[in-house]
């Protein structure tokens, strides 16, 4: 894990950088410190832009979604390794490319500028922003700053195992420029999907669809993101290992009734059939968070088939009982109920 948020970082600076190094071909390293302290010189960070403060700063992002690492459909907690792209205007950082060599934009650390903090506002673990100051902010020459960061990401996500294991679970992330109300900075969905340009596939689940829309927690707390991943589960390993032979068993069960009382398998043929069923359900169980809301389905066929199966094997053994008595001990009155249900000679061999 400690590797794919390695892979994740290097991947975001990369991005970040490599425009910057061929924007500044052909200037001289003096040339761009000259400018960088020319901007940074009574530059506070603890200021938000813009120049007027009373207006609304509107960040835009577009979330990159690169894998899949686990989701725990017990514990409902989504892992995945994803970056978020934010770009803002800051009018202090503006700059006459002729008077720089042409210098059109630059690459500063994070932490020398105004950034906002962005927190996942629904972690499954303590609650801390997915940057640090380590990256890196390109801003261009007409104040357009660019600032990518991204980490292993743990969300809750509570199952919906209505369906399983045909499920559809719907994973939000909610973002939150953290310290800021929503008429200071707000969050703008740059795109309403995400990207899944650099976006690995996982063996257990598929991205169905992404999107991305503004929420808020009351009348201050506005201009959050939540940016929603919709996962569907590959079905054919539980439909192969659980749901097939569950269904085999439960056409089995009749076919008990075949067999010659004589050979005595039937009550044992039954009970086979009825643990059987018994280990399925241990194991469904493993598989499953322990939620009545809402049940899944297969759950509530395997508690019928293994009904069902209990109540053949008390037939049967009510069925062997009479077909082993005594015709002495037999009293009159079942003797008659006997030849008054004509049902009942079926069970009887000739």
């Amino acid at each position: 894990m400690k590797m794919v948020s390695v892979v994740t970082v290097t991947i975001i600076q990369l991005l970040t950088i490599s425009s910057a190094i061929f924007g500044t071909r052909g200037t001289t390293i003096s040339e761009i410190d000259r400018l960088i302290t020319n901007l940074t010189t009574g530059y506070n960070k603890n200021i938000r832009p813009p120049d007027n403060n009373t207006e609304t700063l509107t960040v835009n992002c577009t979330f990159f979604l690169m894998s899949i690492i686990d989701y725990n459909d017990i514990s409902g907690v989504l892992s995945i390794t994803g970056g978020v792209m934010m770009t803002w205007i800051d009018p202090r950082l503006t700059w006459n490319p002729s008077d720089f060599s042409n210098i059109d934009h630059v690459v500063l650390k994070r932490s020398l500028i105004w950034t906002p903090d962005l927190y996942i506002i629904n972690p499954a673990n303590d609650l801390e922003s997915i940057a640090d100051d380590t990256y890196l902010a390109r801003f261009f020459h007409n104040g357009l700053v660019t600032l990518g960061m991204g980490d292993n990401i743990k969300i809750l996500c509570p199952s919906d195992m209505a369906y399983f294991p045909f499920d559809l679970q719907s994973c939000p992330i909610r973002t939150s420029a953290w310290g800021y109300f929503g008429h200071e900075v707000t969050l703008n969905p740059h795109v309403r999907t995400m990207d899944l340009t650099y976006f690995i596939k996982n063996n257990i689940w598929d991205v169905d669809s992404t999107s991305a829309e503004e929420f808020s927690l009351g009348t201050e707390y506005t201009g959050m993101i939540s940016f929603t991943v919709n996962l569907r589960r590959k079905p054919l390993y539980f439909t192969i290992s659980m749901m097939a032979p569950i269904f085999l068993l439960a056409m089995l069960n009749p076919f008990i009734f075949l067999l010659p009382v004589e050979s005595g398998e039937r009550i044992s043929f039954g009970v086979t059939i009825f643990l059987s069923f018994a280990v399925f359900m241990t194991l469904l169980s493993d598989s499953l968070p322990k939620s009545s809301t809402p049940m899944p389905t297969i759950c509530f066929f395997l508690f019928a088939a293994v009904t069902y199966s209990g109540m053949i094997v008390i037939v049967m053994m009510l069925i062997l009982r009479l077909y082993q008595q005594d015709p002495e001990e037999k009293s009159p009155e079942m003797a008659e109920q006997t030849s008054l249900h004509p049902q009942l000679q079926l069970f009887k061999m000739p």
